[in-house]
């Protein structure tokens, strides 16, 4: 018996072990995806292991190349795997992806390769000879050690900190809003673009700068800005924009034109070219309260008094499902359009109800006491707007406006009547159009600050249709919205 519990003791001990630990096949690539950390260790075999069981992970060796994922995209927080390997040439992340060197570890190559896109990560310390590197996608890499040569390509708002990364020759290309940090012995060869920042220390003999735009390439140890050494180009930079071109005359030997400063954060936002997301000027929840008014906002003929509102008690809510944008100046002024639907609620002041199944408007003698005369509808409303909401990079303005028209169609219309005269509680839904025009369009006016959004509608077409002598009625409303922040 004893010898049996032993066996059982020792199966689920292998089978614990077997679940947390896997021999790889040779590799020499590495292609981490999704929101996975790898730690690598160097040695003389190749095998991966983590607390996690290896199941919650995709891990395959196809053609020389190891590629990890998550097996449920939906997992995470999971603990880091540990790649034990004995050569990698090229390292790749996208997705998130996370590789790093075990604290206290270096990693010795030839040469490595790494690719990093979207959002991933590397820390790794190495020592090598020649390393190539490609990021971007606000992808951030940390590196420690030394190298011979470094070739290194960062664009989009891709980071690279590598101050304590000893180079002795390094090129390097950084275009959009890209940020490095690097340590030079011997050579460096800089190509600058666009908002592109960039930090070198170290004393190298040869240096070679091609800067453009509002670039910046900083000297660490004197503090002095580097200037772009092209013939011909040391006095002016040019900074194009589609067909436009701003050009930055130097006086004398400095320019002074910091990254931090406000005059270049303001340089970058009007002569920004990517279209962002105007604030919404329609798209949410919308509620307020009608009236029925005569045009011009006069009040109601006498002989319609019965179709006077108390206006407190006639409101209404609506659902805007959609609202899409065409910039007209970019940014700024957009064409808007999108899809809602309406819940109208008029309660009359008046005893009188409407009488259904006629051409024309009336209203019965009002003998009968009401407790409610409620004309209820829905409709759907779909808008023409021209909209004000001014969009940088980092920020949205406070401040929107629109202006425009709704069209809309009605689908359902019921009055409804509950008077308690007879001495017991009737409540009555009378199904009838009463001679509502099932098109209609109404003109908008919407101003937002901060989270503030009211808007006024008026409406350009009759409410009623106006042929048997029917009256030419208008609604107006007024209502504040609950808009979403994008």
């Amino acid at each position: 018996m004893r010898c049996y519990s032993l066996f059982v003791l020792f199966f689920m001990v292998k089978l614990l072990s077997a679940q947390t630990e896997m021999e790889l096949a040779a590799f020499d690539r590495i292609l981490v995806s999704g929101a996975v950390k790898v730690e690598l260790v160097q040695g003389p075999k190749a095998f991966i292991s983590s607390v996690s069981p290896l199941k919650n992970y995709a891990i395959t060796v196809q053609n020389g190349e190891l590629k990890i994922n998550l097996a449920n995209p939906n997992l995470k927080y999971l603990d880091p795997l540990v790649l034990h390997f004995v050569q990698i040439n090229t390292i790749s992340l996208n997705q998130s992806g996370q590789v790093s060197s075990v604290i206290g570890s270096s990693l010795n190559f030839d040469s490595l390769v790494i690719k990093a896109v979207d959002a991933s990560k590397v820390a790794i310390s190495i020592t090598m000879k020649v390393l190539d590197l490609s990021a971007k996608d606000a992808a951030k890499i940390t590196l420690n050690g030394q190298t011979q040569l470094a070739k290194v390509n960062i664009k989009d708002a891709a980071k690279l900190y590598a101050a304590n990364f000893k180079i002795n020759q390094l090129q390097i290309s950084a275009h959009d809003v890209a940020y490095f940090n690097v340590n030079v012995a011997e050579g460096i060869d800089i190509s600058a673009t666009d908002v592109a920042r960039g930090i070198f220390v170290g004393s190298p003999s040869n240096k070679k700068f091609n800067v453009n735009g509002l670039a910046s390439i900083v000297d660490a140890n004197t503090g002095e800005k580097m200037h772009d050494e092209r013939d011909g180009l040391n006095d002016t930079t040019r900074f194009a924009v589609g067909k436009k071109k701003l050009l930055i005359i130097e006086e004398g030997n400095e320019l002074e034109l910091s990254p931090e400063s406000d005059s270049l954060e303001k340089a970058k936002e009007l002569y920004d070219t990517k279209k962002y997301k105007l604030r919404k000027a329609y798209s949410g929840i919308e509620f307020g309260f009608n009236q029925f008014v005569s045009p011009s906002l006069a009040a109601i003929p006498n002989d319609y008094a019965y179709l006077k509102c108390n206006m407190l008690k006639s409101w209404f809510i609506s659902y805007n499902l959609l609202e899409g944008d065409v910039h007209l100046v970019r940014n700024k002024l957009a064409l808007s359009s999108g899809l809602g639907i309406m819940f109208q609620n008029m309660r009359f002041n008046t005893n009188r109800l409407l009488i259904p199944n006629i051409n024309v408007i009336a209203a019965d003698s009002g003998k009968v006491s009401l407790s409610m005369n409620n004309l209820f509808n829905t409709q759907f409303n779909v808008p023409i707007l021209l909209k004000y909401a001014p969009r940088t990079k980092n920020n949205k303005g406070k401040f929107t406006m629109a202006l425009g028209v709704i069209g809309t169609f009605n689908i359902y219309t019921h009055l409804r009547v509950v008077s308690s005269a007879k001495g017991y509680t009737e409540d009555l839904q009378i199904k009838d159009n009463f001679n509502m025009n099932p098109f209609g369009a109404m003109g908008t006016l919407r101003m937002s600050y901060g989270w503030l959004h009211t808007f006024a509608n008026y409406s350009l077409t009759p409410y009623f249709k106006t042929q048997n002598n029917n009256p030419d009625l208008r609604l107006f409303s007024i209502g504040i919205a609950i808009l979403p922040r994008g």
